[in-house]
Order: C-alpha cells, then structure tokens, then sequence
C-alpha cells in the first residue's frame, strides 16, 4: 500500500492522490499555500486568507457564495501544489497575537510494503505560530510508525509552545508528541484505512483477524490498535486506572480484558455487562457509578450502557479510579456540583423510589444539565430541611423546572432575611473589574444584605450564593443604570465569567449585551459563557468606558 490523499476545498473529504509528484515528493519540494476563512468579529464579515511560507503579505479575498468559494478553491488549487484549509474567528480583527499555535493539514500518506512491514502514516502539515515579528509559518511531517509483529511505536514529536505564555509573543516551549501537543486529527477514512491494514498485519503474525465491535475513528483509533490489537476497548481506562495498574494488568498480547478489569474493579461481571463492554466500554463506568450510588436494579443500570461520551456532562476522561470507588473531581470541566446532584438524586430515592431516581438521572444525562438547574440543586442541598414542605413536594413533582427554581430563590431570600450582614473583602486586582460602561456600572458586591437586595429586584437566586461568595468561591457582581440593576454576573475564583443575565434570569441583549461585552473586554477576562465572548465594539466607540479605580490598574490589566 502507498496512498497519498489531498483536499480540495474547506470541509471537503480527504481524496486519494493519483499524482505521482504531488503523492511522493518532500513537501519541502512542493509549492504550498493555507487558505483559511476567518470571521473579523470588529467588521462584521468573513474573508478568506492566502498565506504561503517566505510571504510577509498575505492575499485577502472576500467570501461569497458556495459557487463563488468553490472557485476560489479551484483557483488556488491550481496555482500551488498543496493547499491546506483552515476555518477561524477573530475577536479583535485580524491580529497574528490573536492566533494560536495552530496545525493545518496539507497531505496525508499512509505507506506499508507489505502485511507484515511496518505501517507509515504522516501528515505534511503547514504549521503556524504568532511571534513578536508576526505570523511564522513552516512545513513540517508528522509521523506515526507501527510494526504490529514487535509491537514498536514511534510518533514523532514537536515543539510547541507552553500554555504559560504571554498573549502576545512565546517565551517558553515544549516537546511531545505531536498526538497530544496538537488538535490535528486524522480524517476518518484514512484511519479507518489504516486500522483495516493493523488488522491485516496482525493476522500475518498471530493468526487471528482481530474482531472490531466498538466503532472508533481518527489518531486514538490507530494508536489504541497499535497498543492492544486483541481488545481496543481496554485503552480508554488507562487515565481511569493510571498507568502502573494499566500496564501490569492488561498486556498487549491479552485477548480477555474484561474479567481482569472486573476482578481488579471488585465487580461480579453479568452477561449483559459483558455485552456492553463489547459495544461501549463506558458501560463499566456507568456501572461502577450507578453502583456506587448504591442502585440495586441492573435493569435501572442498563438503561446508561449506550452513553459514550460523559457523565451529566464531565468527560470521562476526568474521572478516577482511587480508594475502591470511582472519583469524580469537583472542579470538573462542566461545573457540574456532583454532591449537589447526588443529595438530590437520593432525596428522590427516599421519597419516592429507585425508578424514579434514575429516570431522572436519566433525563438529566440526555438534555444536560443548566445553570438555572444547578443552582436550583446547590440551594436545594443547602436549605433542604428549611424549605416549606409544599415547595419540596412541588420539586418531587415537577422536577428542576423555573418555576420551581423561582420558587426556592424566594424562599432561600426569606431565610437569608434573619441572617448577619457581613462586609466582602477583595483584593486590588477584583477591585479593578469596577467600570462605568456607557450608562452602566458595574460594581463589586460589598455586602451580603445586597445579594437579597439584588434577588428581589431582578428576580433570581443570588442571595442563594451567600456562602459562595464568603468562601470566594464566586465573586457576585452587578451592572446598573439610573432604571436600576441591569446585569448580574458571576465570575469563579479564578476571575473566569462563568454567567451574566438581565431580571428573571434573561439572556442579555442591546446595549446590556454591548456593555458586557465591552466591560468583558477591558478587564480581558476569560470567558466560559458563549454568549459572552467579546464580538463587534464599534458601537459602543462613543460611550463613556473609564475604570472605577484607575490608580489600581498597573499590573492589572491586559488593556
């Protein structure tokens, strides 16, 4: 096999090459040119951009419609040998500090002189990185070498630069391997290719055609092959287990994974478990956690099997095998509180039974689980026992609905009534994010007896955030106007915009939404909320934006 596959144009597939010197000549040989489409966030408008290695200028082209595009990408297609396409957004216009390091892929070759030869797969890439000069772009070849008889695995590695980085030029790099340092992907009929060729190989020297009952596609596919060509399945709990119990328990060459899984799990393994592993190895998981939340019916169990990507939205990937139990993090990727969730999920339990707990796990894992929910559990876990009891059966009912979340923001403020104002402390730097944006200003929380003041006037469950905000958990703040609170925010410990919404929790819009952004884009903070990522200013040039505190923002601030 010796097959080269090209692109032609932005999302296109990937196309087996039939030229021989674009298929097998060195990149460094060939004519190469990156066409990315980037949306200027500042205008409005979207671009193409050809850049090409040696050229400080790059071409800029509008976009058009799918026919126009189309000759464009025959145009330059012609005029370079290799073209890589990217897509980007800009937020600022188009500034080279704006960019990541960033990968685009202008060849791929897959190479094996026969079934029982090693397998050669590279990818010849454009890869380009910001510097203080401007936009450095080069060739590289990425590689991954297996020889399946010997088990050898080579993946070339590169440097890369370091997340510690200031925002505009890198001081510090890194080497690894270009699988984990990059977000390239293989396309997933060239890995599919190349895993088809594996199990060929693997044949020749063992005998056995190994079976594939998981579907799996791109890099992690051909590695977790190469690794354990009897049982892919196995690699996706070596995170889980950690490396040292991985290795010793579950060699290459082992073609039973599971019930040595199950015995090191402490797990009585059925036939139904065992077919599920087959199908989605995940389905262990679900069982270990199911079973760690102390539900009996397997029949409740099975009903999760066929989730392979999360739990209630936290990647697997997160989760930890420690102690005889599986350990979910608390500050986990999608801020879900899971003591929050599981004080709920038994209270359920206790007042109804088995079945209704997990249909609601159930129905929370299929739609996901919404800020306005997760409040509504992190009150319901803290105030439980002091909420009026209609307003609990009304949740045993209805479930996490807004009325219900409405209701316990009430009743959560009736109790905060009765308790001690205490005066918020903060450091010079979260006294720095006070702005006057236009008409609003936003302004730090100063005391607890503001966050009932702010949860009466707008609507929401902020006063539930008391013992938060004290820890430092949150960081509460408002916008206002002469109308009166506009915008509440809530920024993590970290200073990352976790929320923002007008009264009754609506998502901002107008001048509310253009002030956030503005004010968002001042105090350069990191944003976990689409809809506040900073997009077009320029209507907001005329308006009044000055720091509350100047003197306090040397050192501080980005801007």
């Amino acid at each position: 096999m010796d097959k080269a596959f090209l692109q032609t144009e932005l999302d296109g597939p990937w196309l087996e090459c039939t030229d021989e010197r674009l298929a097998h000549d060195d990149i460094e040989k060939l004519d190469c040119a990156l066409l990315i489409r980037y949306f200027e966030e500042k205008k409005n408008q979207e671009y193409f951009r050809l850049h090409r290695p040696g050229q400080a200028e790059a071409e800029a082209f509008p976009t058009g419609t799918p026919e126009e595009d189309r000759q464009l990408y025959e145009t330059v297609c012609a005029q370079a040998d290799l073209v890589g396409f990217g897509r980007y957004r800009m937020a600022y216009g188009y500034h080279w500090s704006d960019w990541n390091t960033a990968v685009v892929p202008l060849r791929w070759r897959l190479r094996q002189a026969s079934a029982d030869a090693p397998l050669f797969l590279a990818a010849d890439v454009l890869w380009f990185v910001p510097e203080q000069q401007g936009l450095v772009l080069t060739r590289e070849c990425f590689t991954i070498n297996i020889q399946m008889r010997s088990g050898a695995l080579v993946v070339s590695k590169m440097r890369y630069p370091a997340k510690e980085n200031h925002p505009h030029y890198i001081r510090h790099w890194h080497r690894g391997a270009w699988t984990d340092a990059t977000t390239l992907e293989i396309p997933e009929n060239i890995s599919d290719l190349a895993v088809e060729a594996l199990r060929i190989s693997t044949r020749q020297w063992s005998g056995i055609y190994p079976s594939i009952t998981w579907a799996r596609h791109g890099k992690r596919a051909v590695l977790a092959f190469a690794t354990h060509p009897f049982d892919w399945n196995i690699t996706v709990f070596r995170s889980f287990l950690g490396d040292a119990p991985y290795k010793r328990l579950f060699p290459r060459e082992q073609k039973d994974n599971f019930h040595p899984l199950c015995t090191y799990l402490g797990i009585h393994p059925t036939k139904s478990l065992r077919r599920a592993y087959a199908k989605n190895p995940y389905a262990v998981l679900w069982y270990l956690l199911l079973k760690g939340w102390e539900v009996e019916d397997l029949n409740l169990i099975q009903k999760f099997y066929d989730f392979d990507q999360d739990f209630v939205g936290i990647p697997f990937s997160e989760l930890r095998w420690a102690d005889g139990a599986v350990q979910i993090p608390e500050e986990n990727s999608a801020r879900v509180d899971v003591p929050a969730l599981r004080h709920y999920l038994y209270w359920i339990r206790r007042n109804k039974n088995e079945h209704a707990m997990t249909s609601e796990l159930y129905r929370l894992q299929q739609k996901g689980i919404t800020q306005e929910q997760m409040d509504t559990l992190q009150q319901f876990a803290q105030y439980e026992e002091r909420l009026p009891l209609p307003l609990r059966w009304r949740l045993l009912k209805h479930g996490l609905t807004r009325e219900v979340h409405d209701l316990i923001s009430e009743a959560v403020m009736d109790l905060q009534t009765g308790l001690r104002n205490v005066e918020i402390a903060y450091t010079p730097e979260e006294e720095a994010l006070e702005y006057q944006i236009g008409a609003y200003e936003f302004r730090l929380v100063r005391q607890t007896r503001e966050l009932l003041r702010i949860g009466g006037e707008m609507r929401n469950c902020v006063a539930g955030y008391r013992t938060k905000v004290l820890r430092k958990e949150s960081i509460i703040m408002t916008a206002r106007t002469e109308d009166g609170y506009a915008i509440c925010i809530e920024l993590d410990g970290r200073h990352r915009l976790l929320q923002a919404y007008g009264p009754l929790n609506h998502p901002l819009s107008g001048d509310a939404l253009l002030a956030c952004r503005t004010w968002v884009a001042q105090c350069g903070l990191p944003v976990a909320f689409g809809r506040l990522a900073p997009a077009d200013l320029s209507a907001a040039e005329d308006w009044d934006v000055r720091p509350l505190h100047p003197e306090l923002l040397d050192g501080v601030s980005p801007e």
